[in-house]
């Protein structure tokens, strides 16, 4: 569509009544330079003029209405148009800004503010904090549609765009008109044996030069700290958005396991406890496991009554800095990661060359050992343990493993105890159909592979398999899959 030369402008993006625009934009003025129309106020060369002679500006003069109507003409006129947006933009759509982000009364306990809780160093302090505290940012964000100013500025771009591609059409047909009016008056000197002067046009080009790289570029770009993805949301073109301050929509590994950048699920919400503010035990098993394996909708009130009561058994970081449920829900995290990447068929984008076979019931037994893996944990030595499985710490050492590999075994094995203990307490291992013999076993396997000296034979296993893998067996075998959860849940 042609672009107008002067037409009403558009509403200001983002803008309210009695409020400051939250965009700034500036481009190349155009060719109009007068007031519109029918205006009884004076003219932009009249306003020039007195000022050249030192006479008080006569812009305060224009109406507001002229004023937006040149600032319509400056706009249409434009080759392109750099747009800088921050947090008022966004707040137009409901979006708190900085200070209001973090104005709940769970981080004003814990004495943080929006800087200290925006610290990245959260992930590895407590993650449960940090993926709390970006989990209710991207849930505001995906659950809040983009402001009408949004919009406006991309028909303005599309606009723009659209007149850009018309003029190029025209500039294309007007060339090709000339060359063929000239190809038309040669053919017709050449037949009365005259000779005809070309232009430019009609001469032969050497080579074709590539596209020049505006050709292809947007006529509108935004320059923004907002991280809620909205302009991307309100379907900005790809690489004409620049967030520098980054996007709670992209995701990478922190480990990091992987290089690659995506985007979560639209669908996806993070499961934060509204009181302290975390994902946790329970809110992220409930997301996590059912995502994963086929779990019942009969038996998904089992599974948060075991996700509750094992919360209530793992210590909080104030009481046990490492072992605690912050440490569990991410090793439920690691190892849904993992299982996902190695339970893909190949037919499906997998990049491993492995057929690694995992059944529905053993991805869910892993799930549950990962989840319950350091329950109880008071963070005392590991002699504890083997004070409440046997009477003297000492009695039951294994031949050839000293007192410290055995007081390690038994602490793991107090965790596989007490968490089979509460699947058959809240009735999941009834839900679920778990095998008491078979599902147990190597529930309490997995556990005791966390275990120092159990975890170094699970490692020799997998290079074992690497080692079989060489010699063409792609295909792994229970006992190598058992191996291969015990390694990763060890680490």
């Amino acid at each position: 569509m042609p672009a107008a030369p002067a037409r009403k402008a558009p509403a200001r993006a983002g803008a309210k009544p009695g409020t400051k625009s939250g965009t700034k934009t500036t481009g190349v003025r155009s060719g109009s330079n007068s007031v519109r129309p029918g205006s009884k106020r004076m003219t932009t060369k009249r306003s020039t003029d007195m000022m050249r002679r030192g006479s008080t500006p006569a812009l305060v003069e224009l109406t507001l209405e002229d004023q937006l109507s040149r600032a319509c003409d400056a706009l249409m006129g434009a080759k392109y148009i750099l747009v800088g947006a921050g947090a008022g933009f966004s707040a137009d759509s409901g979006l708190p800004t900085y200070d209001g982000i973090a104005d709940v009364p769970a981080y004003k306990r814990m004495g943080l503010s929006y800087a200290d809780i925006c610290d990245p160093e959260w992930i590895q302090k407590d993650s449960g904090l940090f993926f709390g505290f970006w989990g209710t940012c991207y849930n505001a964000y995906q659950d809040t549609q983009p402001h009408e100013g949004y919009h406006i500025l991309r028909e303005l771009g599309d606009t723009l765009d659209e007149a850009r591609e018309e003029a190029e059409a025209y500039k294309r047909e007007r060339e090709d008109a000339q060359r063929a009016q000239e190809r038309a008056e040669r053919e017709k000197a050449d037949a009365k044996g005259l000779k005809v002067t070309t232009t430019s046009l009609s001469k032969p080009k050497a080579k074709a030069k590539a596209k020049a790289p505006s050709a292809s570029l947007p006529s509108l770009f935004v320059y923004t700290s907002n991280v809620d993805g909205h302009f991307h949301t309100a379907g900005f073109p790809q690489g004409s958005v620049v967030e520098f301050h980054g996007s709670c929509m992209d995701w990478q590994c922190a480990r990091p396991c992987k290089q690659k950048i995506w985007r979560l699920p639209n669908s996806f919400r993070f499961p934060v406890n509204k009181v302290s503010m975390r994902v946790q035990v329970v809110s992220i098993g409930m997301y996590l496991i059912p995502s994963l394996v086929n779990v019942p909708d009969s038996a998904l009130p089992a599974l948060r009554l075991f996700l509750e009561t094992l919360e209530t058994h793992y210590a909080p970081s104030s009481v046990v800095p490492y072992h605690n449920r912050a440490h569990a829900a991410g090793t439920l995290q690691f190892i849904h990661s993992l299982l996902r990447t190695l339970a893909t068929p190949l037919s499906e984008g997998t990049s491993t060359e492995y057929n690694f076979g995992f059944t529905n019931k053993e991805i869910l037994v892993a799930l549950l050992a990962a989840v319950s893996h350091d329950v109880g944990h008071t963070g005392e030595d590991s002699r504890l343990a083997s004070l409440i499985l046997h009477s003297d710490p000492n009695k039951g050492e294994r031949e050839g493993e000293g007192e410290g590999v055995q007081s390690d075994l038994d602490l793991e094995a107090m965790h596989a105890m007490l968490g089979w203990g509460l699947i058959v307490r809240t009735g999941l291992d009834t839900a679920l159909d778990l095998d008491p013999f078979v599902d147990r076993g190597l529930f309490t396997r997995l556990i005791l592979g966390t275990c120092l000296s159990r975890h170094g034979r699970a490692v020799d296993a997998l290079q074992g398999m690497a080692d079989r893998a060489k010699g063409g067996d792609k295909c792994l075998s229970r006992s190598d899959r058992e191996a291969l959860l015990s390694a990763c849940l060890g680490l």
